[in-house]
């Protein structure tokens, strides 16, 4: 169904964005999810010839139905003894290779990025953020020195490789302090709410000793806790006997099946956010989203009135070019986008868009939940995965194909799957741009698509936003309501 487990890398990584003082480290972090242990985060600090660098390497591992899927992301950080940034390097490895992403900052402001998988490499420069921001030691320097000033509410921002260019503003606000117990030894600590802009909604908590390590941290996700704790590393690496289960258990159950779910055309439905607070869903594709209350949307979708896309969208230039994970420009890619149309090629775009979704459809013959996050070129070649894969080959091949395209995540009608009742279930599509309307392709599907689906977020797949882009899928899991209003053919 969905493969999101990007995001519960994100929560890790994205606030433990430490604040260690000014000197070499090694640390170890057992990570945890609804009580249950899922991973691990390695963090160390070492000085190099320019000056620092930080390095990150974690594990994290959940059970999607009876199949256990890992992902492991590496990040590692160099900037000279002022602070200033050098180079990062980020790499995740989401399904059987990874990706490789390195930025090199040059001095203008402007970031040069080089992603590469499987032999092959794209190139792109970043123009430079209009938000000041700090690398890893240049953060932890000034959160020190605000916290021993007796600031009660310390605000910054950086930049993290596995998150993408653009900075993330963190936020820790001093709760009081106590100690942290490390095998039986009381360590002095202060306690901060903590935020972060990766994260709307969320608020952590995080205990941070008074020379600045960063010794508990707990994140409140609809859907159950999650706990970074240092540790040892024998015990941070230790295996579980009971990985989290997080696909089934997050499905929204719904009082009665929708009778025609796959042929419907039109669908209307209210979503409730049970804890009251609901962040506005997206009007794109065939769905337009009002709100009636602060925790309630109504949403209706509706196959033959698509939502006219922004002039910003029609000239965003990441929704043609090629990407890591969207490797338009991939050899297999192209070839199977070339046999896909082949007699096709003076139809109609629309036309040409379905075709691309039945060939991807086709090609993946090796359909199932074992895969991570696959890129376009990965899964060209394997014929393997879930929804993601399907979404994530068909925006390749769109593009490749001249036609603009994204990805769509959300929620799918299921019914009868691993078990489960009639529900809503993760899900991943993809939308492609034609004649000025955002169109819903679904390459899980016999059909095209339908009006059973919910969409939460789009994603240019670009690799440097993505995680941002579907960070809000956190806050929802767990945490919603759905009733059916009207249901059409």
């Amino acid at each position: 169904m969905r493969r999101m487990i990007m995001m519960f890398n994100l929560v890790a990584l994205a606030l433990t964005s430490s604040v260690i003082a000014e000197q070499e480290r090694d640390l170890w972090y057992a990570i945890s999810i609804a009580g249950a242990r899922s991973g691990w985060l390695h963090e160390t600090r070492s000085q190099v010839p320019e000056g620092w660098q930080t390095k990150q390497e974690s594990k994290i591992e959940i059970r999607r139905g009876a199949q256990s899927v890992a992902m492991e992301v590496t990040s590692r950080f160099v900037e000279d003894a002022n602070g200033k940034p050098i180079r990062a390097e980020s790499i995740q490895k989401l399904a059987g290779t990874a990706i490789t992403t390195t930025w090199t900052f040059l001095g203008n402001g402007v970031i040069q990025e080089v992603s590469s998988q499987l032999g092959r490499t794209n190139k792109r420069e970043i123009p430079p953020s209009n938000q000041d921001w700090l690398s890893p030691v240049a953060a932890e320097r000034f959160f020190l020195a605000r916290a021993a000033s007796g600031a009660k509410t310390i605000r910054w921002s950086t930049v993290l490789p596995d998150q993408g260019p653009e900075p993330v503003e963190l936020t820790r606000t001093l709760v009081d302090e106590t100690t942290f117990d490390r095998g039986g030894r009381a360590i002095p600590a202060t306690r901060w709410k903590s935020t972060t802009s990766a994260m709307p909604g969320s608020v952590g908590e995080d205990l941070v000793a008074t020379d600045g390590v960063l010794l508990r941290q707990v994140n409140m996700l609809p859907f159950g806790e999650m706990r970074v704790e240092l540790t040892d590393e024998a015990t941070a690496r230790m295996a579980s006997e009971n990985v989290p289960e997080l696909l089934v258990s997050l499905f929204v159950k719904l009082q009665k099946p929708i009778p025609n779910a796959r042929t419907s055309r039109t669908l209307e439905m209210r979503v409730r956010a049970k804890d009251g607070v609901l962040e506005d869903l997206p009007s794109a594709g065939a769905q337009r989203s009002e709100r009636v209350g602060e925790g309630e949307i109504l949403i209706k979708v509706d196959l033959d009135q698509p939502v006219p896309a922004t002039d910003a969208e029609r000239s965003d230039p990441r929704y043609r070019s090629p990407s890591a994970l969207a490797d338009a420009a991939d050899e297999t890619v192209s070839k199977l986008t070339t046999q896909a149309l082949r007699g096709l090629e003076s139809a109609p775009t629309r036309h040409q868009a379905e075709r691309l979704r039945s060939a991807v459809a086709m090609h993946i013959s090796n359909k199932g939940l074992s895969t991570g996050f696959a890129s376009a070129t990965e899964t060209a070649k394997s014929k393997a995965g879930d929804c993601s894969e399907h979404a994530v080959l068909l925006v390749a091949m769109l593009r490749s194909a001249g036609i603009p395209a994204r990805g769509a995540t959300g929620l799918v009608y299921v019914e009868g799957y691993q078990g489960a009742p009639h529900a809503f279930g993760w899900h991943m599509w993809s939308q492609a741009l034609v004649d000025g309307v955002w169109i819903d392709l679904d390459a899980t599907l016999p059909r095209a698509y339908d009006a059973a689906h919910l969409l939460t977020a789009t994603t240019p797949l670009d690799g440097a936003t993505m995680d941002r882009d579907i960070a809000g899928l956190l806050q929802l899991m767990g945490d919603l309501d759905i009733t059916i209003r009207e249901e059409g053919s």
